[in-house]
Formats: structure tokens, C-alpha cells, sequence
């Protein structure tokens, strides 16, 4: 087995240890083992497959406090199990090749370590569903390649970094998440503990202040999701070019003023979400609503002159949901002839169809 080189046993029902050494996998540079109900703790004996790049073991029953040297690797997935203790400080020569660290699902604290920012090859870092608590850590600006960033439902607090805003490359921004990712994760022996646990998993991230512009100026950005993080203040005005951006969820927090104007030129945005907020003005013409899959801005004060709706047969097949203020409209697009469904029309003035 000296030439092999990826080991795939993902989704069996292997139960035991991980086993003392590996011999005769020189080779070795992908070892998948995840989803299996291995138990026991992490050693160092992974460091004797001196070519291994990828390591997959997700979905386990794995426990004890994380090892330092999972930095040394390209890909670490290590979610769904029971470590515990907090994120290993890593600094830049430990860590020098990573580029997915994914953590999510275990029983991680403290605090995010600020030596995580001196991994420069970070793609993506997933860490949602643990327990740390304190701040964002700003250096997490330095990872111009970091393309996901996921830190929701846990116990973060403070402002958001404007160092964010330098993340380059930054398109998935997840701060919070109102739906439980762990619920049902596989049966495994290792999900007990985690329903038992369940209302640890709640969204206990609350951050203090504004929405830093410089994180909606990101020039990549794809994705925004903060609902019920404590943000307040205006939202930005400014978002960039916003060529890219698809989905932003800023419900349940306390923005106040207008939505603004310029959110009209992102053409591509198919989810909005500011719902529950404190807004206020009138909601602009410019906002590409009939282009939207969901459109929410219910439970704000907002006023509009006219909602002018074109659908064509080219849209067969999708639904199309707005709820603005307290109005809920549901369009059926699933035949030629539009069949709508009107709740209550407060103060809608014109609907066009």
C-alpha cells in the first residue's frame, strides 16, 4: 500500500479508536474517515503520514481537546464531534498550507484566537455551533484569500471588525443562524450528546454597534447573513459594486432610516431579508423586487406609492414570496395565469399585474 495515496472509508460503521500507527501508507495524501462512530482522542500519530494534505474526520465521536498540529495540513474537517477546550493558537510556519479548516459542531470555548489571522492561505474557516464567547478577532482581516467565514450560533459579542472589510476576496459572511444546522446530523452515536445539549445550540451571537461599511463594500460578497445579532444604527449606504451579491438576511435587529437606494443596482440580490427592524422612509423604486425569490421587510414602518409586478412564463415553476410590512403576497408561477392571494392591503396604492 506505499503508493496509495487517497484512503476513502466515509460512512461506514467503524467503531473503534483511531488506530495506533499507520504503516506502509507513504503516499498517503488524503485520508477520509468521516462519519463513521470512531471514538477517543486525536494523537499525534498522524503527523507519522508525512504526505497526507486532507483529513476528513467529520461525524464521529471524537473528543478531547484538538491537537496544535492540524495546522500542518491543507484541509481539516473535524465537525460533528466532541472536542473540547478552544481553537488551537496557530501561528504563520504551523500553518503555512492550510486552506479549509472546518470545526464546526463541537464543544469548542474560549476565545478565537488572533494567531488564526496569520494562516494566509485560509479559503474557508467554519466554526459554527461551538461555544466561544468574546470578540471577532480583527486580524481575521489578513486573510485576503479567505473566501467563507462562518461563525454563527455562538457566544461572540463586541463590535464587528472593520478589518473584515479586508478580506478581499471575502463572498460568504454567516454572523448567524436562526436554523439549527445539527438537527439530525446522521443518527451517529456522537449526535446524543448534541440533542441533549440541544438548547446550547441556540444563536447566542450578540454584537454591539453598527454594520461596519467596509464589510458591505467587499467587493465579492455574495452572502450576508446576521439576523438577530443586536445590530444597530443606519444601513450602510454604500455597498460596492455589488455585481455578486445574492442573499442578505439582517432581519430581527434594530436598523433604523431607509433602505438604500443604492441596494437597487445589486441585479443579481434573490433573498432579502430585513425583516423585524426598526426602518422607516419609503421603499425605492430602484429595489429590483419582482426579481427577488423572497422579499421581507415586514414589521418596519415603511411606505410606498406603487409595487408594479412583471411576470412572464419564462419565471414557470418558482415561487415568488414578498411580505412587505404586514402584507403577505404569494404569487403561484406554476401556470401561465397568475393566481394571487391577498391577506390585507393597508396601504398598498397600485398592484400591476
Amino acid at each position: 500500500m506505499e503508493k496509495l495515496e487517497v484512503l476513502d472509508l466515509e460512512g461506514n460503521s467503524f467503531s473503534d479508536f483511531l488506530p495506533a500507527q499507520f504503516t506502509g501508507l507513504k503516499s498517503l495524501q488524503t485520508l477520509n474517515l468521516g462519519f463513521n462512530n470512531i471514538s477517543g482522542e486525536v494523537s499525534d500519530i498522524l503527523l507519522g503520514l508525512t504526505g497526507l494534505k486532507i483529513i476528513n474526520l467529520a461525524g464521529n465521536s471524537l473528543n478531547g481537546s484538538l491537537p496544535g498540529f492540524i495546522g500542518q495540513f491543507k484541509s481539516v474537517y473535524l465537525a460533528f464531534n466532541e472536542f473540547t477546550g478552544s481553537v488551537p493558537n496557530m501561528n504563520g510556519k504551523s500553518c503555512s498550507k492550510l486552506e479549509h479548516l472546518d470545526l464546526s459542531g463541537n464543544f469548542l470555548g474560549g476565545q478565537i484566537p488572533s494567531s488564526i489571522g496569520s494562516c494566509v492561505e485560509l479559503r474557508s474557516v467554519l466554526l459554527y455551533s461551538n461555544m466561544p464567547e468574546g470578540i471577532i478577532p480583527p486580524e481575521l482581516g489578513q486573510l485576503k484569500k479567505l473566501d467563507v467565514l462562518d461563525l454563527s450560533r455562538n457566544a461572540l459579542s463586541g463590535a464587528l471588525p472593520v478589518e473584515l472589510g479586508d478580506c478581499t476576496s471575502l463572498s460568504v459572511l454567516v454572523l448567524s443562524n436562526l436554523f439549527d444546522p445539527l438537527a439530525g446530523v446522521n443518527g451517529i452515536e456522537g449526535g446524543i450528546l448534541l440533542r441533549e445539549m440541544g438548547s446550547m445550540y441556540d444563536e447566542f451571537n450578540y454584537f454591539q454597534g453598527e454594520l461596519p461599511i467596509e464589510i458591505t463594500k467587499l467587493p465579492k460578497l455574495k452572502i450576508l447573513w446576521a439576523p438577530r445579532t443586536n445590530l444597530l444604527g443606519s444601513l450602510p449606504k454604500e455597498w460596492g459594486v455589488c455585481n455578486h451579491l445574492e442573499m442578505i438576511n439582517l432581519a430581527h435587529n434594530f436598523f433604523t432610516g431607509e433602505i438604500p437606494r443604492l441596494l437597487g443596482n445589486c441585479k443579481k440580490l434573490l433573498f432579502f431579508d430585513l425583516s423585524s427592524n426598526k426602518l422607516n422612509g419609503k421603499l425605492h423604486e430602484e429595489i429590483q423586487v419582482p426579481c427577488m425569490t423572497l422579499f421581507d421587510v415586514s414589521g418596519n414602518s415603511l411606505t410606498m406609492q406603487l409595487l408594479s409586478i412583471s411576470v412572464t412564463t419564462k419565471s414557470l415553476g418558482k415561487f415568488l414570496v414578498i411580505s412587505v410590512q404586514h402584507v403577505s403576497l404569494v404569487f403561484s408561477l406554476m401556470h401561465p395565469k397568475i393566481s394571487l392571494e391577498v391577506t390585507s392591503l393597508p396601504f398598498l396604492g397600485t398592484l400591476l399585474l
